[in-house]
């Protein structure tokens, strides 16, 4: 039997996520990683019933049901049910929506909210993991980047790493495995991981950096380099063996330039542990 049709001029919700479209006629979806959503995210930073989502002729609300990792819209994490409006941002868990509303008029195919009818998966292609792990990081950092990079800003530094850690921990995980990760990957996880550290000032972060320069085997770029000298300083960091065996990794490296900031790296642990 052929779905039911409405006849009037309203307003239609569009989701968009990680380019694939769905649009969503009135009802009330609920969002999560158990596959009885409407919306199913599979992520293990998705909680099983994570959001509740309204749409209605006039527009969309959204509200979070209690969620372990919260619901942030434009990277301001909700609190209570909120209206939302064309062109919002919707973080859930590490999991980013785009939705755009648009008038529409005539016949309108109607979804029923209770079947699922998204349904986005980590594992897609789990059976051929190498080759793109390191797809997934760079469509993660492209789409969380600036909800992490404002959360940081703001010295919201416990949401940050609840967003951040699961990847984070992926390319280091990809880097021990002898798996490829694009310098845009590291560079970007290297960044993170030193914000966080001088924001928290907690040294295992600063562990992190050098155990993936150690997996990697390469030298950390300039601007990494001084932002990690810096927070070695501040927080006294003084774990010598660590960084002697991130300059064994690194004896291989044939650039001269890069050779001098490892042993920058090394001679600034020294300092530190004196700080």
């Amino acid at each position: 039997m052929a779905s039911p049709k409405a006849h009037s001029t309203q307003v239609t919700v569009t989701v968009r996520h990680g380019g694939r479209e769905l649009r969503l006629a009135p009802g009330v979806y609920i969002v999560g990683r158990h596959s009885s959503c409407a919306v199913v995210l599979d992520s293990s930073l998705v909680s099983r019933q994570h959001a509740r989502l309204e749409v209605t002729r006039a527009g969309a609300t959204l509200e979070d049901l209690q969620s372990a990792n919260g619901v942030y819209v434009n990277a301001e994490r909700i609190t209570s049910l909120v209206r939302l409006r064309s062109g919002d941002f919707v973080l859930l868990g590490d999991q980013e929506l785009e939705l755009h509303f648009t008038s529409a008029s005539g016949p309108i195919s109607v979804l029923r909210p209770s079947s699922p009818v998204l349904k986005l998966r980590e594992d897609d292609a789990a059976h051929d993991e190498a080759p793109h792990s390191g797809t997934r990081q760079v469509d993660f950092f492209a789409l969380v980047g600036r909800v992490v990079d404002r959360v940081l800003a703001e010295g919201r530094f416990d949401e940050a790493i609840t967003m951040l850690q699961s990847h984070l921990s992926r390319v280091l995980a990809d880097a021990r495995a002898g798996r490829p990760v694009e310098r845009e990957i590291s560079e970007t996880s290297l960044r993170y991981a030193l914000a966080i550290a001088a924001g928290t000032r907690d040294p295992r972060w600063l562990d992190y950096v050098f155990d993936l320069l150690t997996a990697l085997g390469c030298a950390p770029g300039e601007q990494i380099a001084e932002d990690l000298e810096a927070a070695m300083l501040a927080l006294g960091y003084a774990d010598e063996p660590r960084v002697q065996r991130y300059v064994t990794a690194a004896t291989a490296i044939a650039d001269a330039r890069e050779r001098l900031r490892v042993a920058a790296v090394a001679r600034a642990v020294r300092r530190g542990g004196r700080h």
